[in-house]
């Protein structure tokens, strides 16, 4: 059997029988002390690469757009897979 996968946010409350929360984000959130922490598992390799992340938050020149951070984003993702796997991509 399958578990669904949802969505939310980090700092949403948990529920009852939600299930594992994984963290997948660059950064760990900012003044959260261990204990506070509402997830299970925190994946920072699974987010944006750090170059992205600064390109978005113009760390370097002009912040790039929601869409070309996108396009970036599945870019990256989809290289991801076809690196690590021999089969067909997930996407």
């Amino acid at each position: 059997m399958r578990a669904p996968i949802t969505t939310r946010r980090w700092n949403d409350p948990t529920r009852p029988g939600e299930g594992h929360r994984l963290l997948i984000c660059r950064y760990r959130p900012r003044g959260v002390r261990k204990q506070d922490e509402t997830w299970d598992e925190w994946c920072k390799n699974l987010g944006p690469s750090v170059a992205l992340h600064a390109d978005y938050y113009g760390k370097h020149g002009p912040p790039i757009s929601l869409e070309v951070y996108g396009e970036r984003r599945l870019s990256m993702i989809h290289s991801s897979f076809t690196a690590s796997s021999p089969g067909p991509s997930p996407l």
